[in-house]
């Protein structure tokens, strides 16, 4: 299999646990979702300003 369906096998899956989950419990983890989504956001974008996660190309050679 490859990684890139794997990928999206783990994206998609949770959105159908939610078809099991009652209207209740649903509203209950709306607000933490809310959080988590804004968080995320904004650690990426702070990441994107600051060059977070920018990797310099370095070569090592093994042989030599």
């Amino acid at each position: 299999m490859s990684n890139q369906l794997i990928q999206w096998v783990l994206f998609i899956a949770p959105w159908f646990t939610l078809s099991f989950m009652k209207g209740k419990e649903v509203k209950r983890y709306i607000a933490s979702v809310f959080l988590s989504v804004v968080l995320t956001t904004i650690v990426h974008d702070v990441g994107i300003t600051f060059g977070f996660g920018l990797y310099r190309k370095q070569r090592i050679h093994f042989t030599k």
